[in-house]
């Protein structure tokens, strides 16, 4: 029985690399089941056994990369709860070191966004990596963030700055200077949107 497990395990792994490797080269759409069964060297239907369908494993290949990536981080996300600008130098700074030290996340989200079924595939995120809006709502409960928009609006709009440069390849972002820079401006901007007039 152990043995049986075991090699489940093995070959489920061997699907996921095989998997995420034509993912990533070639998107949700452009990879069939049987790129990934001849890549992999097995029959189709096992991907079908252990994975169920293609969305399934797109899934599960996002989910392997985030888990790895949220294990390996040296970077630790802690909110702490008091003000804005050190909420968003904490969690903006996070995204965008994510971001900026993982280029296979990047190409992935990217496929994501080109595809028609891009609103199914997003369905995997690690709590740790995107949950943001209840300290968004606890900070607009503390008048550090306008009340009249909407927390998911809000966690949008910071999940998109955090990521927007690196899904374009902007240029200036090669550089240490340039992201430290692009960073400044991208909490900067936030603050001045996000903060109540008085």
């Amino acid at each position: 029985m152990a043995r049986i497990k075991k090699e489940n395990h093995e070959t489920a792994e061997i699907i996921l690399e095989s998997a995420r490797k034509n993912f990533l080269e070639k998107g949700f759409e452009g990879t069939s089941i049987n790129d990934v069964a001849n890549d992999a060297k097995i029959n189709k239907s096992l991907i079908y056994h252990h994975f169920g369908n293609k969305e399934n494993l797109w899934k599960a290949v996002k989910r392997c990369i985030l888990e790895k990536l949220a294990t390996e981080s040296s970077h630790t996300l802690d909110f702490h709860r008091s003000t804005l600008r050190e909420f968003l130098e904490a969690f903006v700074t996070f995204r965008f070191q994510l971001y900026a030290q993982n280029p296979e996340l990047v190409r992935l989200m990217g496929w994501q966004r080109l595809e028609s079924q891009g609103k199914i595939l997003a369905g995997i995120n690690l709590e740790k990596l995107t949950n943001i809006e209840e300290e968004i709502i606890f900070l607009q409960n503390t008048g550090e963030i306008r009340k009249d928009l909407k927390p998911d609006v809000i966690h949008y709009l910071i999940m998109s700055m955090a990521s927007n440069g690196f899904m374009d390849k902007a240029s200036f972002l090669e550089s240490k200077k340039g992201q430290e820079q692009y960073l400044k401006i991208i909490i900067d901007g936030l603050i001045k949107i996000l903060f109540p007039v008085k």
